[in-house]
């Protein structure tokens, strides 16, 4: 098969000795067997005939088999092209956090502080390496989104989901945080930082006003910017450290 790289003897001497074929064994039968087959990211898988023969199952209990591992972010269908090895995503994930933070929010309020307390762990790290390293071309777009903060806070946009025009301002600081980052050439990193700032969002109807100003909440963005710029990986340290104390006393008045 085109883009299939063999491990000699590995698919054949599988296939003498037999799968499982049960429903619970079948999903790790056909991962092995693409480790066996030493696919990559992008690679095709066999087609559902060769499958089959090599696994000695039903049609139906493959097809639940790819169906469930396509869930899981394993593999993936092109319409017309056929199933193919997926490259790894934080999206399954993200979509489980936001749909958990959702059944969760009403009675559960310490979900999202844990997630909340998840996200500040890994930024006050990353923000100490991006400290001195921030490309002109970076600080030249975060000083773009900041000034489009600025002009929402200036019209009086409000910070809580749901009311007004604040759609706009929660996307600008998803830009931002994701900009921050985007020099480190880190794509899962951004992806996971994307999920956790996607089930918080989801929170937000949970959660009562901000109890600080939008202009407070730009100003905290703009210090993390000037630490960043100045090099001094401790001060980045801090003020990305305030910038989510805020985020805990905020959540931190619910109840």
């Amino acid at each position: 098969m085109s883009g299939m790289r063999n491990s000699p003897g590995a698919p054949e001497e599988r296939s003498r000795r037999g799968y499982g074929g049960h429903a619970d064994s079948l999903r790790d039968d056909v991962k092995q067997l693409i480790l066996d087959l030493g696919l990559r990211p992008g690679d095709p898988i066999p087609p559902e005939s060769s499958l089959i023969e090599t696994l000695g199952v039903s049609r139906g209990s493959l097809r639940e088999a790819l169906k469930s591992m396509q869930a899981l972010g394993i593999i993936e269908t092109r319409h017309g092209s056929g199933t193919f090895v997926s490259h790894l995503s934080f999206e399954a994930l993200a979509d489980g956090l936001v749909f958990h933070t959702r059944l969760n929010g009403q009675d559960k309020l310490e979900t999202i502080a844990e997630l909340a307390d998840i996200r500040e762990i890994l930024e006050t790290q990353l923000i100490q390496r991006v400290a001195g390293t921030l490309q002109p071309v970076q600080a030249k777009k975060l000083e773009v989104i900041l000034n489009e903060m600025d002009a929402c806070v200036q019209e009086h946009v409000e910070l809580k989901a749901g009311h007004g025009s604040n759609g706009e301002l929660d996307e600008l600081d998803r830009q931002f945080h994701a900009e921050l980052y985007s020099g480190l050439d880190r794509r899962l990193v951004i992806e996971l930082l994307e999920a956790f700032w996607r089930a918080l969002a989801a929170a937000r109807p949970f959660l009562p006003d901000p109890f600080m100003s939008g202009q407070e909440a730009v100003d905290k963005h703009r210090a993390i910017v000037d630490a960043v710029l100045s090099g001094d990986s401790d001060a980045a340290f801090r003020t990305m450290r305030e910038h989510f104390a805020s985020t805990r006393l905020w959540i931190g008045t619910v109840g």
